[in-house]
């Protein structure tokens, strides 16, 4: 249980660091009593978050990113900030406060709150379990890159996988949890992420609408089945919509101040830069928020008729605080790739270890998600322009019908072979919003509202443009759970049929999530092992087989000099040996198109220091020695006596190991 205690010192630690940082920058400071105690608390919370994370960046990449260095920094950065010390233990009373108000004392809106606990705590449950095979993004790219980096001692650029060179703000804090030793604690950050969003969407409803709009916004973010998923698994999805949500308040804080109240007006789009920023270095989602908002705000200043000069000077402050956490990502990125947007846009800035094929197949699996089948590459070649655009996925039909195919059939906006029970209870955006926003027409709609709109508009367009996959959709849905919060709290009209509906249907998808957790929770034993009923480690060998293969890998390869590759199996964290990923498509660290030889293959081992080769077989593909390029060659290096099987993991045969038995293998393992 010492995940709870190392996550809430590193969120401690943010906080005093945040506050620090945003009263030297005058963003924040002590005498600002117009802003509520919890915002301020938030916004100094996710400030630390930003500037700890560039902190272990600088450490890692001058070779310094080892467990001391990063505790040192950690514990440094709350001395830093240890005279804002009033404000943590002033936000923990009010917090606590809150909290026995809403559930013990006299409230018309208890059962929200009876709700928001009660997801807190099942959700809670899982995060303290460790990491199975279902945390997939966790266990191949959020928790194993910064466990590489702790293995080498030092940040470098990790070629297999390019999603390291994305930015990583979250992935620098899970670092400070692994040198620990504590994974769990990685999930309660991302866990902590996810309440601290509802906790923003309670306090801009309170502060824009009502105390019941807040509440219901936060109840409609929570009753998302994805959202209750992702509270679960270290990924970093939930740091994006808490970025999210703090942009949404600070964009509608910026747009109801009047601009003849300079500091505040001032302060509002510098703390729209500070959330908007650190959305784009939690993520490159976050990119598209940044732009939302800055629309928003542009529009806002045209319809004010406000002077060009002022408008100018605050569309710069936003910037420019926006590009303080963000840009040194992708700077850093630019430097070691050629291209600040790796792999993206690649046919304007090109990018190493990559190549035109892997980004036309890294384009054709973003196009692939949503209802409709995309045109495959011979029928593009016959489309025009336009045809091309608007096909498959993004076919007029299929653009106008989406926001009902999200809700009712959410499998197809997700990973290939989901299966429906899985998606409807763990990937679905659901059909709360589907069901409520409609009923804005029939009421009454607040400036703020309709602000918030404009900016879910921006972000639906965007994703339905990009990428139509659920997950990606997450950081939107806090300008969705504005409005939707408005419509159950007091809209169309308080009272009537319409608003009776909306509230019966939300109700449905607060049970359901709540029913889909527990079901999950007691069927994969992640409860039990998050209250230490069940050991971690027997937890482990009998829910996960990444665990289970990777403890035999460890066993059966020397320590010394083994690098893996791994084909049909990203997941590395449990392996204590180098690794990198082997297949087609992930980079061109292997050029598989220009393989003439088995020896070919062999000379980019040998290059790479690959040692030994580990293959998944995934249900209906092929045994190893079948595949080509790769596999067929292995078959001859092996009937050569260059590789040899070393078996399969005892408890699943769909893996086999083999070895390369070369001598300058074999000098690198001795």
């Amino acid at each position: 249980m010492l995940a709870l205690p190392v996550a809430a010192f590193i969120l401690g630690a943010c906080l005093l660091l945040g506050a620090e940082v945003l009263a030297l920058a005058r963003l924040l400071r002590p005498e600002d009593d117009d802003l509520p105690l919890p915002e301020r608390a938030l916004f100094s919370l996710a400030a630390g978050m930003l500037v700890l994370a560039l902190l272990i960046l600088g450490l890692g990449l001058v070779g310094l990113f080892r467990p001391w260095a990063l505790l040192a920094v950690t514990v440094a950065s709350g001395l830093a900030g240890a005279r804002r010390l009033p404000l943590l233990i002033e936000a923990v009373r009010h917090a606590s406060r809150a909290v026995r108000r809403g559930l013990l004392g006299p409230s018309p809106r208890r059962a929200l709150h009876l709700f928001l606990a009660a997801w807190g705590a099942m959700t809670l449950l899982g995060a303290l379990a460790p990491p199975t095979d279902l945390d997939y993004d966790g266990l191949s790219q959020h928790l194993a890159a910064p466990n590489t980096y702790l293995r080498l001692g030092r940040i470098e650029p990790l070629w297999y996988d390019h999603h390291s060179h994305f930015p990583s703000t979250l992935q620098m804090l899970f670092g400070v949890c692994l040198a620990t030793g504590q994974v769990e604690a990685a999930k309660v950050l991302h866990w902590s992420c996810g309440v601290l969003a509802a906790l923003t969407m309670m306090v801009a409803g309170r502060r824009f609408l009502s105390p019941g709009a807040g509440a219901w916004g936060a109840f409609a973010l929570l009753a998302t089945p994805v959202v209750g998923w992702l509270a679960s698994v270290a990924y970093v999805d939930l740091a994006g919509l808490l970025f999210a949500a703090l942009t949404l308040t600070a964009l509608l804080g910026t747009l109801r101040d009047a601009p003849d109240r300079a500091p505040a007006w001032d302060r509002g789009p510098g703390l729209l830069g500070l959330a908007a920023g650190g959305g784009a270095a939690v993520k490159m989602q976050g990119l598209q928020i940044l732009g939302a908002a800055t629309l928003v705000l542009v529009a806002a200043f045209v319809l004010a008729r406000a002077p060009v000069a002022r408008a100018a000077r605050q569309l710069g402050l936003l910037l420019l605080v926006a590009a303080i956490p963000a840009a040194p990502w992708y700077v850093k990125t630019w430097v070691w790739t050629g291209n600040p947007v790796y792999p993206f846009a690649y046919e304007a800035f090109g990018g190493k270890y990559w190549g035109p094929g892997e980004a036309a197949g890294y384009r054709d699996h973003q196009l692939g998600f949503g209802v409709g089948e995309p045109p495959t590459a011979a029928e593009r070649g016959r489309l025009g322009v336009m045809e091309r655009t608007f096909s498959g996925p993004r076919a007029p039909l299929h653009l106008l019908l989406a926001p009902w195919n999200l809700a009712m059939r959410p499998a197809e906006f997700d990973v290939v072979n989901l299966s429906p029970l899985y998606a409807l209870t763990s990937a679905a955006v659901g059909p709360l919003f589907l069901a409520t926003l409609p009923l804005l027409l029939l009421g009454p709609r607040p400036r703020p509202v309709r602000w918030s709109l404009a900016a879910l508009a921006l972000l639906w367009i965007a994703w339905l443009a990009l990428m139509q996959y659920n997950r990606y959709l997450v950081p939107a849905l806090a300008f969705a759970a504005f409005p939707a919060g408005h419509v159950l709290a007091q809209g169309p009209p308080a009272g009537g049929l319409a608003h009776r509906l909306g509230r019966a249907v939300a109700w449905c998808c607060g049970g359901l999530a709540l029913l889909f957790l527990a079901f999950h929770g007691l069927l994969t034993g992640s409860w039990a092992a998050g209250i230490g009923l069940t050991p971690h480690a027997a937890y482990l060998q009998a829910r996960s087989e990444c665990y289970r293969v990777g403890q035999w890998v460890n066993q059966v390869t020397p320590a010394r000099g083994t690098r893996v590759a791994l084909y049909s199996e990203p997941r590395g964290f449990y392996l204590d040996r180098a690794y990198l990923w082997a297949d087609p498509g992930h980079s061109r660290l292997i050029e598989y198109d220009k393989l003439a030889r088995p020896e070919d293959l062999l000379d980019a081992y040998s290059r790479l220091g690959i040692t030994h080769v580990l293959y998944h077989r995934l249900p209906g593909a092929p045994a190893l020695f079948d595949l080509a390029p790769y596999g067929t060659a292995l078959a001859e290096l092996e009937r050569r006596g260059d590789v040899e099987v070393v078996g399969h993991p005892p408890r699943d045969p769909g893996y086999v190991l083999l070895e390369v038995t070369t001598p300058w293998a074999r000098e690198l393992t001795r």
